[in-house]
Protein backbone atom coordinates (compact mmCIF):
# COMPACT_ATOMS: atom_id res chain seq x y z
CA UNK A 1 0.00 0.00 0.00
CA UNK A 2 1.56 3.43 -0.81
CA UNK A 3 1.20 6.38 1.26
CA UNK A 4 -1.43 7.69 -0.64
CA UNK A 5 -4.89 6.57 -1.20
CA UNK A 6 -8.17 7.37 -3.33
CA UNK A 7 -11.19 4.92 -2.21
CA UNK A 8 -13.75 3.54 -3.73
CA UNK A 9 -17.52 3.32 -2.36
CA UNK A 10 -16.04 3.49 1.20
CA UNK A 11 -19.27 3.43 2.98
CA UNK A 12 -19.82 -0.18 2.29
CA UNK A 13 -16.44 -1.50 3.08
CA UNK A 14 -16.63 -1.85 7.31
CA UNK A 15 -12.56 -2.52 8.91
CA UNK A 16 -11.40 -2.48 4.88
CA UNK A 17 -8.16 -0.79 5.76
CA UNK A 18 -8.32 -1.04 9.49
CA UNK A 19 -4.56 -1.30 11.43
CA UNK A 20 -2.88 -0.13 7.35
CA UNK A 21 -0.04 2.00 9.20
CA UNK A 22 1.65 2.92 5.69
CA UNK A 23 -1.65 5.00 4.96
CA UNK A 24 -0.66 8.50 5.17
CA UNK A 25 -3.26 10.59 3.11
CA UNK A 26 -6.64 9.43 1.70
CA UNK A 27 -9.13 11.06 -0.78
CA UNK A 28 -13.06 9.72 -0.97
CA UNK A 29 -13.99 10.30 -4.48
CA UNK A 30 -16.73 12.61 -5.57
CA UNK A 31 -19.89 10.92 -5.38
CA UNK A 32 -19.28 8.98 -2.25
CA UNK A 33 -22.45 9.77 0.66
CA UNK A 34 -20.67 8.44 3.41
CA UNK A 35 -18.04 6.38 5.66
CA UNK A 36 -18.88 3.23 7.06
CA UNK A 37 -17.78 1.71 10.33
CA UNK A 38 -14.31 1.47 11.62
CA UNK A 39 -12.81 1.60 7.59
CA UNK A 40 -9.91 3.29 8.85
CA UNK A 41 -9.61 2.40 11.94
CA UNK A 42 -5.91 2.05 13.90
CA UNK A 43 -4.77 3.76 10.55
CA UNK A 44 -1.44 5.79 12.67
CA UNK A 45 0.54 6.62 9.94
CA UNK A 46 -2.80 8.78 8.41
CA UNK A 47 -2.12 12.15 8.62
CA UNK A 48 -5.46 13.55 6.11
CA UNK A 49 -8.01 12.76 4.42
CA UNK A 50 -9.86 14.58 1.64
CA UNK A 51 -13.78 14.30 1.91
CA UNK A 52 -15.69 15.39 -1.16
CA UNK A 53 -18.88 18.01 -0.84
CA UNK A 54 -20.98 14.67 -1.76
CA UNK A 55 -20.22 12.73 1.73
CA UNK A 56 -23.47 13.75 3.97
CA UNK A 57 -22.52 11.15 7.07
CA UNK A 58 -19.82 8.82 8.87
CA UNK A 59 -19.81 6.36 11.19
CA UNK A 60 -18.26 7.63 14.60
CA UNK A 61 -15.65 4.97 14.74
CA UNK A 62 -14.28 5.66 10.86
CA UNK A 63 -11.21 7.08 11.71
CA UNK A 64 -10.93 5.64 15.62
CA UNK A 65 -7.57 5.13 16.63
CA UNK A 66 -5.91 7.53 13.88
CA UNK A 67 -3.32 9.37 16.53
CA UNK A 68 -2.12 10.93 13.72
CA UNK A 69 -5.00 12.08 11.57
CA UNK A 70 -4.70 16.25 12.17
CA UNK A 71 -6.20 17.75 8.56
CA UNK A 72 -9.32 17.44 6.91
CA UNK A 73 -9.68 18.61 2.96
CA UNK A 74 -13.09 19.43 1.67
CA UNK A 75 -15.78 22.01 0.60
CA UNK A 76 -16.84 25.28 2.90
CA UNK A 77 -20.35 24.43 4.89
CA UNK A 78 -19.97 20.64 3.80
CA UNK A 79 -20.42 17.87 6.47
CA UNK A 80 -16.52 17.79 6.40
CA UNK A 81 -16.17 20.99 7.58
CA UNK A 82 -18.79 20.27 10.54
CA UNK A 83 -17.44 17.08 11.44
CA UNK A 84 -13.84 18.23 11.12
CA UNK A 85 -14.52 21.08 13.53
CA UNK A 86 -16.69 18.68 15.91
CA UNK A 87 -13.77 16.30 16.51
CA UNK A 88 -10.79 18.80 16.77
CA UNK A 89 -9.02 18.32 13.46
CA UNK A 90 -8.05 21.33 11.09
CA UNK A 91 -10.40 22.10 8.19
CA UNK A 92 -8.79 23.44 5.11
CA UNK A 93 -11.30 24.51 2.55
CA UNK A 94 -10.24 23.43 -1.26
Amino acid sequence: VGSEMCIRDSANNESAFEGCSSIKNITIPEGSTGIGNTVFKNCSGLTSVTIPSSVIGMYDTAFQGCSNLNTVYGTTGSYAETWAKNNGYTFVAQ
